[in-house]
């Protein structure tokens, strides 16, 4: 229940008296504790007396309403809150069923005297002492009437022989009570009576003049220190004072009466706890302000992690205490020892208003602390008010792409905090996407993965990389094409940020005309060096044919061969011409080549390690590097090559020309083709696994039925026929209508007709249909695996040339190789500027001018919507040249070189704009004159319809007066009937 006794110690943030027990004042302070310990987890609790650290409360520094206590707890336990800062506060809790209890027990069977005191019953009371108690119960009522602020009781006590000086089991006596209880009344009978004003409690933690501080009652610390309680009084150097409690009660009188008695302000003990720090992890400003006023240092560091007054004031999220201390010259960028700046613990507890005062002051938002991290990584911590710190931090300068010890970005920890917003916001400041954490994870990774909503922003982005200048339909208009949202500035590398769009699966991303036109500059760069390698390798490989083709292709080195051959018919001769001229000079150049292939692939394999060995290519390079050492040295016996050279030159051969079909396909235009071989080839291999029983079966069936015949004499050859008659060649009239006869017949028959129907027809079929289909499907896609090919290309030729291997070369070389490999020199070249409806402009294909027109077009649809309801009282002509203004404001920004070229736009601009005002001043003119000649119309009209008015109003009197006359002729005529 909410009874509940609380006793503080020495060491209590704030000390309230027994109402706390009947809620009687109904203080708010009170209130909140109470439901607060009441609410404390069961793990914090014991059974009876226990001391309880509150760092939940304590390190908020502010008395928080009962119904938020949950949520501040849960909150406050999730922070990281390092045990330097963490204020030890120990308590002794008490429910207020132990306290009577206790009081109870002491008593035994004699509660009357209990009852009493607690009814107020005074006349009772002074009868029941009267009639004579023992000393215990002296000392016990005495003990009760203090907590119960009776001053009555307490003097009959006394009178009685009471024991002032008395203590419980915790050593707390009744003058600790009646300060408890803020009562100058009974603090003045228990001192009158003797009562020592400099006891100290069991654990020494707390005197009566703690208590009275930590309550805040300027009368009773008053009294006590008139009436010599010790000022000074501490349980040990560097622990909590007495001025401690009375800044956390926020009493500022007493604070002031403390000092002007003689209080330290300043600790003497290196690191420790002063009363500045205590002012500012509670936020109390007033408190703070006569502490500055009375010389407090503003300096002083706190702990192990040597926290300054400015720290904790912004940990405790306090704005007003933060600006007092910043405004009596505190140093925004001071550090702890964790080389934490105030702004990294403000960004690190979201306090918004904190962060802004720091940055207003002038903190820098790139500080960087122990593990080099940012404010901006703090703020992205917690995920309660991260949006508004984040926004806050970037607008002054943080800058996104700082990493850590452990490689990662603001970016990352807010992908992997499923913080989309935070993604999104952080977007719109050029983040590198492509930087990578210690263990290669780059931020595109954790996007794709932690947020993919945000991915929409950044086909945002490169929408918004695309602009205009003039209509799209004039001579003159303009296409510009930014670069800097694909290409990050702080990297070497331009095809980052593509090369992690394929790796993590995002290829459509490649058909935005933006990474196409860029692919396309980069690749007319890159070529060249893609042909020099090129070169290279048929040079390699033609050095490589004619030695073999020279060595292992004449017949005379082959010993069965060799008597067809007149030339080289000797051994002699035979080692003479392998020995000759030409045959040295290709085994020298076929050296070099092979060292130039390792070298170069080593510089691969280190530049790529993860990816290098996912290439078939490379693989069959270090095979034909292989096997090319072993054909350099030639083993020969009487002039003859050794057989097993045979071998190795053959492989060697087909695989080299291999290689040099797959170099091919790497062109853009050519891959195509060679894929959808590669492809098909694949296809085959899992084709044939499939279906190796049924073929393993049809050939082991015609060895036991064929066996006659040589071609299924063993198992090996059996299954190369039977792959063979896979294709068509059967030989049916050589097997069953030859010299040879059938051994077995009628078996024969069927199981050949078998495997006509299932594998010659079925299966080739099936073979051929899927082939087919794969190469319609890679007809499909094939500009997005182009794009894709393309991609990895230039990015695997622009890694070895920013590597550390070429810094062998002159500096200028280098740097001429290197600025020949880049689309984007300097910062000065971001935009591309094209012109759709110029011919000679050729340097990006119509089809991507035509997909960035089509963008620049959905867009303007989309904007008028708005524009135009704030423009439709003035004319059309508004938004049509208003709406070109601010991409020239840009484009003058990007590029100072086009600014008299943007001048001159506008002034035509200007000039087109005056003849359209006075065609409308034309044409309002002509306006006024109809509507004129149309007010003169409308006057004749009204007049003329008031004299037809007139004329028919006539007519109908003229009507009424026929209608009289007829009238009296019809009656005459009845007259004239009746009468007759």
């Amino acid at each position: 229940d909410e009874n509940v006794s609380v006793v503080f110690s020495a060491q209590c943030s704030r000390v309230v008296s027994r109402e706390w027990c009947t809620m009687e004042k109904k203080s708010p302070h009170a209130q909140s504790f109470a439901h607060a310990v009441k609410h404390l987890p069961p793990k914090r609790q014991q059974s009876g007396s226990l001391n309880v650290r509150l760092e939940p409360i304590l390190n908020r520094s502010k008395w928080i309403d009962p119904k938020d206590w949950r949520q501040s707890i849960n909150e406050t336990e999730a922070d990281t809150v390092s045990e330097e800062t963490t204020i030890s506060l120990p308590l002794t809790v008490c429910k207020k069923e132990e306290l009577i209890r206790f009081f109870r027990s002491e008593l035994g069977d004699r509660n009357q005297l209990f009852d009493l005191i607690i009814q107020d019953d005074e006349k009772k009371l002074e009868r029941k002492c009267n009639a004579g108690l023992s000393q215990l119960e002296l000392n016990i009522g005495l003990l009760l009437a203090a907590y119960y602020d009776k001053v009555k009781a307490i003097v009959s006590f006394v009178n009685n022989g009471a024991d002032c000086n008395f203590h419980d089991k915790l050593g707390r006596s009744a003058l600790h009570f009646a300060a408890l209880a803020e009562s100058q009344a009974c603090i003045k009978v228990l001192i009158n009576s003797g009562a020592n004003v400099n006891s100290w409690d069991l654990e020494r933690t707390s005197t009566p003049l703690f208590c009275a501080a930590a309550t805040g009652s300027f009368s009773c610390v008053k009294l006590l220190l008139q009436n010599k309680a010790d000022l000074h009084a501490c349980a040990e150097p560097g622990a909590p004072t007495v001025l401690f409690h009375a800044i956390r009660a926020n009493s500022e009188a007493c604070v002031r009466y403390l000092i002007d008695q003689g209080a330290e302000i300043n600790s003497k003990v290196a690191y420790s706890e002063t009363a500045l720090h205590v002012a500012a992890s509670e936020g109390n400003v007033g408190c703070m302000r006569i502490l500055l006023e009375k010389g407090a240092d503003i300096r002083a560091v706190k702990g192990t992690l040597k926290s300054t007054p400015l720290h904790l004031s912004v940990e405790d999220g306090s704005v007003e205490c933060a600006t007092v201390l910043l405004d009596r010259g505190a140093n925004p960028d001071v550090r702890n020892s964790k080389q934490q700046t105030p702004l990294h613990i403000a960004a690190l507890h979201q306090s918004h208003k904190c962060i802004e005062t720091l940055l207003i002051v002038g903190a820098d938002p790139n500080a960087r602390d122990i593990d080099k991290r940012t404010p901006l990584h703090n703020a992205i911590v917690k995920g309660s008010k991260n949006f508004d710190c984040v926004k806050l931090l970037l607008e002054n300068g943080a800058d996104p792409n700082v990493q850590d010890v452990f490689g990662f970005t603001p970016v990352h920890l807010a992908a992997l905090n499923e913080y989309s917003e935070c993604v999104v916001l952080l977007m719109e400041y050029n983040v590198d996407l492509t930087a990578k954490t210690n263990g290669g994870l780059s931020v595109f990774n954790f996007m794709v993965r932690k947020t993919p909503d945000a991915l929409s922003k950044l086909t945002e982005i490169f929408d918004n990389s695309i602009n205009y200048c003039n209509d799209l339909g004039s001579r003159d208009s303009e296409i510009r094409i930014d670069f800097r949202s694909l290409v990050c500035p702080s990297r070497h590398s331009e095809t980052g940020l593509l090369e992690c769009i394929v790796n993590e699966g995002q290829k459509d991303f490649l058909k935005h005309p933006l990474c196409e036109s860029f692919l396309h500059l980069k690749w007319l760069k890159i070529r060249k060096y893609f042909l020099l390698h090129l070169f290279f390798y048929v040079v390699f490989i033609t050095i490589l044919t004619l030695y073999i083709m020279n060595t292992f292709g004449n017949q005379c080195f082959v010993p069965e061969l060799s008597s067809n051959c007149t030339e080289l018919d000797t051994a002699e001769k035979r080692n003479d011409y392998l020995n000759s001229m030409h045959i040295q000079a290709l085994q020298i150049l076929l050296i070099i080549s092979v060292v130039n292939i390792t070298l170069k692939e080593l510089i691969q394999l280190s530049v790529e390690p993860a990816r290098y060995w996912k290439k078939v290519d490379n693989w069959l390079l270090w095979i034909i590097t292989i096997l090319v050492c072993l054909l350099l040295h030639l083993f020969e016996t009487d002039g003859f090559i050794a057989p097993w050279q045979f071998h190795i030159a053959a492989s060697s051969l087909i695989l080299s020309w291999v290689v040099l079909m797959l170099l091919i396909g790497r062109f853009p235009n050519l891959g195509l083709y060679v894929q959808m071989f590669t492809i098909v080839t694949f296809d085959l291999g899992k084709f044939l696994v499939a279906y190796c029983s049924l073929i393993i079966a049809f050939t082991l069936s015609f060895s036991i039925l064929l066996h006659n015949e040589a071609a299924f004499a063993n198992a090996y050859q059996g299954i190369i026929t039977t792959i063979v008659m896979m294709t068509g060649e059967l030989d049916y009239n050589d097997k069953f209508f030859d010299q040879y006869k059938i051994t077995y017949p009628g078996t024969t028959e069927v199981i050949f007709f078998a495997f006509l129907l299932l594998v010659s027809i079925v299966l080739m079929n099936l073979m051929v249909g899927l082939a087919v289909n794969d190469i319609q499907g890679l007809q499909k896609s094939a500009r997005l695996e182009r794009l894709v090919r393309l991609t990895m290309l230039v990015s695997h030729v622009e890694n070895i040339l920013f590597s550390g291997w070429l810094n062998f070369l002159p500096e200028k070389v280098l740097k001429f190789i290197q600025n020949e490999a880049v689309v984007v020199p300097s910062c000065y070249h971001w935009v591309l500027y094209l012109r759709p409806n110029d011919p000679r402009d050729k340097r990006i294909p119509k089809e991507i001018v035509a997909k960035a027109s089509y963008i620049i077009k959905a867009r303007r649809k989309k904007i008028p919507t708005s524009k135009k309801l704030l423009n439709r009282i003035i004319s059309d002509y508004s938004y049509k040249t208003t709406d070109t203004y601010p991409d020239r404001i840009t484009d003058i920004e990007d590029d100072p070189s086009c600014i008299q070229t943007t001048i001159n736009k506008l002034i035509a601009d200007h000039d087109s704009l005056e003849d359209q005002l006075n065609t409308l001043d034309d044409k309002v003119d002509m306006s006024e004159r109809i509507l004129s000649s149309m007010d003169q119309k409308m006057r004749v009209l009204t007049e003329t319809t008031a004299e037809y008015s007139k004329q028919l109003k006539n007519f109908e009197d003229q009507i009424m007066g026929l209608q009289g006359t007829l009238k009296t002729f019809v009656d005459a005529f009845n007259t004239y009937q009746g009468d007759a």
